[in-house]
């Protein structure tokens, strides 16, 4: 074979070569390119995760949280911790709480309820001074009767002169903004959780970047509405929030076998030295 022949083939080997190695080295650009956008995006959902949490002035997962102590029902919702698949539907819901508690948690957030507002009350933040003084007779409302009686009564103005008395329809319309604020910052994070979880569930963003920082209050955060959130969604048909749901059940699974995996190695542990105290 003359020089000409192999000076053919050694060209065509090198073209080959080089091109499977610009597209190999393109490749694995690409991927490091699209795994660091992962991770990046995951970091900025986190940083999104920690302002939602606390949006508009409200902390929804405290208030919650608080309502279901209120009502005793926190216990009973710590079961879900153990159970392989939350549904978050409404008959899933029936099993864990009975219909009178449900209706009690639903009631007991309405604006009628002088404990629920003065809980808002005192979770809002006040930005504005006029509102500090409206903000204390808040904080005196009696608990025991309802909100129309107490403000009836109108008793922070005794002793007060004309001028200086703040009439209830101040204190009312006070009342009815917070609650709006409270119930549509619920919807908002509820939607922003979603909307989140929608990144994460779909490979937009590595949820294992995050997982070790933020699933404990993420679980805590889904856990507190499950009872408004299950209310919503009926058996068997399409449900709102399914990116949220199966991320919940991602983490919380997660969290579940590295418990018990901690567990199998403490008694591991207990059981080797429980072995070589035998032995002495």
């Amino acid at each position: 074979m003359d020089s000409d022949v192999w000076y053919v083939i050694i060209t065509i080997i090198a073209a080959l070569l080089s091109g499977f190695l610009g597209y190999y080295g393109s490749n694995q650009v690409h991927k490091y390119d699209k795994t660091y956008k992962k991770k990046e995006k995951a970091i900025d959902l986190s940083k999104e995760f920690m302002q939602i949490i606390s949006s508009g002035g409200f902390d929804i997962t405290h208030i919650n949280s608080q309502v279901l102590q209120e009502l005793s029902l926190d216990k009973k919702l710590n079961v879900i911790d153990d159970v392989g698949y939350i549904h978050f539907d409404s008959t899933e819901c029936n099993q864990y709480f009975s219909q009178q508690e449900i209706n009690k948690f639903h009631t007991f957030k309405s604006l009628t309820n002088v404990k629920f507002m003065k809980m808002l009350s005192r979770n809002n933040i006040i930005n504005n001074i006029e509102l500090n003084e409206i903000y204390y007779i808040v904080s005196k409302l009696d608990e025991k009767k309802s909100l129309t009686e107490v403000l009836k009564e109108e008793r922070w103005n005794e002793g007060k002169s004309e001028d200086d008395k703040i009439p209830s329809s101040e204190v009312y319309s006070y009342l009815i903004q917070i609650h709006n604020d409270f119930m549509m910052n619920e919807n908002y994070t509820l939607n922003k959780l979603e909307w989140i979880s929608m990144h994460f569930v779909n490979g937009i963003a590595d949820e294992e970047v995050i997982y070790q920082s933020n699933h404990q209050l993420f679980l805590s955060a889904v856990k507190s509405v499950y009872i408004p959130l299950a209310s919503r969604n009926r058996e068997n048909h399409d449900k709102f929030y399914q990116n949220l749901i199966t991320m919940f059940n991602t983490w919380n699974s997660r969290k579940q076998q590295k418990i018990q995996e901690e567990k199998e190695k403490s008694q591991s542990v207990r059981d080797t030295i429980t072995e070589v105290q035998s032995l002495k």
